[in-house]
């Protein structure tokens, strides 16, 4: 019974302040959960470029195609991150959250779950980066392995 007390104190407060002011607020929140999803893609480069520096060494002969496969995982794996921070500079920047109509709570809430949802990229960005790594491993132990005809088939 005091906790749903507290939560009408809570919202009660919450509304004593400017609706702007509430909704700048939700949307930094937002922004700044948006940019947990950067965790993702730095997982996911670093272990492509650590399976493709092994890759090098393994194989110096092989260094071109090693560094191509590198990079191109390299930049799919970053994806998501450049997507959250366009989310985030959009809730920042760009707000079009401000200027609509309706409960300060709903586009509030609005803000901050869009910044949750861009936490959703961590996966694709360490999938996408382990899916890099894997080919480097590939293309060290077979010689005959060729990227382009690896890809067309997929």
């Amino acid at each position: 019974m005091e906790s749903t007390n507290f939560i009408m104190m809570f919202l009660d407060w919450l509304m004593s302040f400017d609706r702007k002011a509430v909704i700048l607020a939700a949307s930094a929140i937002g922004a700044g959960l948006a940019m947990i999803a950067g965790i993702g893609p730095g997982i996911g480069q670093g272990f492509a470029a650590g399976k493709g520096a092994e890759a090098v060494a393994r194989n110096p002969k092989e260094s071109k195609q090693s560094t191509m496969v590198m990079l191109l995982g390299a930049a799919v794996a970053e994806t998501s991150g450049i997507l959250a921070l366009v989310v985030s500079l959009i809730l920042l920047f760009g707000n079009p959250l401000v200027n609509l109509e309706g409960a300060v709570l709903i586009i509030s809430a609005s803000a901050i779950g869009a910044g949750f949802s861009m936490i959703a990229g961590i996966g694709p960005g360490i999938g996408q980066g382990y899916a890099a790594g894997k080919a480097q491993k590939r293309l060290v132990k077979d010689q005959s392995f060729n990227l382009l005809s690896y890809v067309r088939c997929s």
